[in-house]
C-alpha cells in the first residue's frame, strides 16, 4: 500500500474509494489544528455578475470543516450547502462548478450527485473540468446540465476499488504473532494482520460492484446515454479520457476553459458581439471573470 493510500485510510477509512490514483496528491497537514483563524466568509464560492462559481478542488471527502479546503480536500457537505444557497439566491442565474479533482470517497457521493441533478431543475448548472474531473468528481460533474473540459484536461475514470493489504506473512517472518479477539465472527473483516477470507472477499467485491453500478447508472442518466455506453469502452471503461476525445465520446459537451465559460455566461451569450461597444463590454466582462477567478 502506498504512503498516500495509508494516510487516507488512516484519516478517512479504507473505502471504497472512487479516485484516480494517477492524479492523487496526499493533502498536506492532515494533522493541522483547525483554530478557525483568518477564515474568509466562504472561499469556495465566487460571484461574477449573476454567475455563482463553486470550487470543487482536491480530494473528495464526505464531511469536513471549511479549513479542510486549505489542505486540499473537497468536502461534500460544503458542496451541498453551497449548491442549496446558490439555488435559493435570486441574484444567481447560473451555477458553475469549477472541478479540479481526482475523485475520492464514495460516502455521501450519490446523494450529492442527485442534488446537482436536482439543482439543474431550478438553475442552469455548468461543470467545468479545469483540468480534471475524475472518478467521484466525474460522477458529480456528469450531473450538470452542461459539462466543459479543458483541452488538455481529462474526465472519466469511471469505477471504484478497495485494497486489502495482507501483512500476516511479513509479521510471521519477523516473529510477531497477532491475535484478533472478536465479539462476532464478521467483526473487523479486512484487517491487514490476517489473510482475507473468501466470505469477506465476496462481501467487499459486492460493495465495490454495487457502487460501480450506481456510478454507471448516474452517468448514463446525466449524459443521456445507455448504461452499456456509460460503463463500457466508449466512456473509457475505467480509464480517463482527454479533452476533445471526451467530447467526441459524449462524456463532455465541449472543450473550453473556466474563465471563458464564466465570461460567456456573464455576457449572456455575447448577444452584443456585432457592435464595437459590445466587444468592449465582452472584453471587460472577460477581464472581470479572470480577475475574480484568480483571487
Amino acid at each position: 500500500m502506498t504512503y498516500a493510500r495509508r494516510e487516507l485510510a488512516r484519516h478517512f477509512g479504507v473505502g471504497p474509494w472512487f479516485v484516480d490514483d494517477s492524479r492523487l496528491v496526499v493533502p498536506q497537514r492532515l494533522a493541522i489544528d483547525g483554530d478557525g483563524e483568518r477564515r474568509p466568509a466562504d472561499p469556495g464560492v465566487i460571484r461574477v455578475g449573476r454567475v455563482g462559481v463553486i470550487r470543487v478542488h482536491g480530494l473528495i471527502v464526505s464531511r469536513f470543516a471549511q479549513w479542510g479546503e486549505w489542505m486540499g480536500l473537497a468536502p461534500l457537505n460544503l458542496l451541498r450547502a453551497r449548491l442549496r444557497r446558490m439555488a435559493a439566491d435570486d441574484d444567481v442565474d447560473t451555477i458553475v462548478m469549477d472541478v479540479n479533482s481526482p475523485g475520492g470517497m464514495v460516502t455521501e457521493l450519490a446523494e450529492t450527485a442527485r442534488l446537482v441533478a436536482d439543482t439543474t431543475k431550478a438553475k442552469t448548472v455548468v461543470a467545468v473540468a479545469a483540468p480534471y474531473a475524475l472518478s467521484a468528481a466525474y460522477w458529480l460533474a456528469s450531473q450538470a446540465g452542461r459539462l466543459v473540459v479543458a483541452e488538455s484536461g481529462q474526465v472519466g475514470s469511471i469505477g471504484g476499488y478497495l485494497i486489502h493489504e495482507d501483512i500476516s506473512q511479513m509479521l510471521e517472518n519477523e516473529g510477531v504473532n497477532v491475535t484478533v479477539i472478536r465479539s462476532t465472527p464478521r467483526k473487523a473483516e479486512g484487517m491487514a494482520v490476517e489473510p482475507l477470507t473468501d466470505e469477506a472477499l465476496e462481501y467487499f467485491e459486492g460493495l465495490v460492484r454495487r457502487d460501480h453500478e450506481s456510478f454507471v447508472h448516474a452517468v448514463a442518466i446525466g449524459r443521456r446515454v445507455s448504461v452499456k455506453i456509460a460503463g463500457g469502452e466508449p466512456f473509457g471503461a475505467g480509464r480517463s479520457v482527454q479533452g476533445a476525445d471526451a467530447v467526441s465520446a459524449g462524456m463532455a459537451d465541449e472543450v473550453g476553459d473556466l474563465e471563458s465559460v464564466v465570461a460567456g455566461l456573464v455576457t449572456g451569450g455575447g448577444d452584443r458581439s456585432g457592435t464595437r461597444g459590445g466587444s468592449r463590454r465582452r472584453a471587460h466582462d472577460r477581464g472581470r471573470a479572470r480577475l475574480a477567478l484568480a483571487l
